[in-house]
């Protein structure tokens, strides 16, 4: 069973690559990334799947509003949408009879700097609500990515998940918001781009946009008792894929100490290596997901056989579905946009599925069990709380806070 398990991973994780091109004879790195398996791609095969998928995504559309019609039935999971390395929009803006013109345009297309590297979403802003800091986060293309490498003229597929396992079936960043908006699906292969070819200019470029917010963070603290925090969530979508990478996250956040202003840094990672190195920065809060490949989750367990770094484990919908009222392909909500328990005994009920699931293997007591709204303002003592998270609506709180050890996401 662990066999076919993996084989079906491995099949997942590379098929968007193996419908672009085929492989060439080798393999190369970059200067910087020498750790990366960089693929090279052969640029006219590029251009050939860029219009296979051209016409793959304008076949399946059967009416006006179909774009409408996949994203609800991507969101109610009864559709398996295809990797959005370049959306519709995208492809029609960079083709050309001419195929090397086609292939030039292509190379300019992803090599424009992105627009911005840190933005927000709503569940960072969910995050703030009530708090004293302002969350801002970036991502990268997830499992697969590709570049234009100036160093060399090639293009390269990028493994931006490279620790993934099981989770590269349900992708949230394959499958949902990211697969249908244009904007953010050029923007997260921009800053891949920018990153592989110069990642001293991400570096600076993450600076200049995050001293301005550092600084408005900074005043509004002044004459206030508690301070105002910038955190800055790295990977909301890919993943530490590389040290370099690392290292930039972790320059960032010890400039803008440096330079006076109170910044916390954290992430979800499957890399099990950047896990366990980032779980002794105290700048950093990781927290380990534990639907990463089965090698990644034995070299923590191999480090943390007290099960003491912090982890995210996905609970199945099996699990949890009956506690809450179901609404379409959603769940009823409370006006404050989380999902409503179906009864007042099913919150504690939750609670006892939890524990009894996970309660011995990860070492956790049932009175430790909270949600993110029962968390209290101030932090406690270092892994004091297990939190389980909303399937939608709730904030990522539970991820940012060293009290917290074991986040249950009830995996929508």
């Amino acid at each position: 069973m662990l066999v076919k398990k993996l084989l079906r991973e491995n099949i997942v994780r590379h098929q968007i690559v193996e419908s672009i091109v085929k492989y060439s004879q080798f393999t190369e790195g970059q200067e910087d990334f020498p750790d990366v398996n960089a693929q090279c791609l052969n640029a006219s095969a590029v251009v050939t799947w860029l219009n296979d998928e051209l016409k793959r995504v304008e076949g399946n559309k059967g009416a006006k509003d179909s774009d409408k019609v996949m994203k609800k039935q991507a969101k109610a999971g009864t559709k398996d949408v295809a990797d959005a390395i370049f959306t519709q929009k995208n492809i029609r803006s960079i083709q050309d009879d001419d195929i090397e013109k086609y292939i030039a345009n292509l190379a300019n297309f992803i090599s424009k700097e992105p627009d911005v590297i840190m933005d927000s979403n709503p569940k960072s802003v969910k995050s703030d609500l009530g708090g004293n800091q302002v969350t801002v986060n970036t991502g990268l293309p997830a499992i697969v990515g590709i570049v234009y490498d100036k160093q060399d003229g090639n293009f390269k597929s990028i493994s931006s998940c490279p620790g993934a396992g099981e989770c590269v079936l349900g992708c949230y960043a394959r499958k949902a918001f990211y697969s249908f908006d244009e904007d953010k699906t050029i923007k997260l292969a921009r800053r891949l781009n920018l990153l592989w070819n110069d990642p001293q200019r991400y570096t600076e470029r993450i600076l200049e946009e995050l001293r301005p917010t550092a600084e408005e963070v900074k005043l509004s603290s002044i004459g206030h008792k508690n301070k105002m925090k910038l955190v800055i969530r790295w990977n909301d979508a890919g993943d530490f894929f590389s040290k370099r990478y690392v290292q930039v996250a972790v320059d960032v956040t010890k400039r803008l100490l440096k330079e006076g202003y109170n910044v916390m840094s954290y992430a979800y990672t499957k890399s099990g290596a950047y896990a366990i190195e980032l779980n002794s920065n105290n700048d950093f809060v990781i927290n380990f997901s534990t639907d990463a490949h089965p090698r990644e989750v034995q070299q923590v367990d191999d480090y943390d056989s007290e099960r003491e770094m912090k982890r995210a484990t996905k609970v199945p919908k099996e699990l949890w579905s009956q506690f809450f009222i179901p609404k379409g392909s959603s769940w009823l909500k409370t006006i404050k946009g989380i999902p409503r328990f179906r009864d007042e005994k099913s919150p504690e009920a939750l609670k006892d599925v939890i524990y009894n699931k996970y309660g011995d293997i990860d070492k956790i007591s049932r009175d430790s069990l909270v949600f993110n709204f029962e968390l209290p303002y101030k932090q406690s003592k270092k892994n004091k709380y297990n939190v389980i998270v909303l399937p939608t609506g709730d904030s990522d709180i539970n991820g940012q806070r060293k009290d917290v050890k074991m986040s249950y996401l009830l995996a929508h």
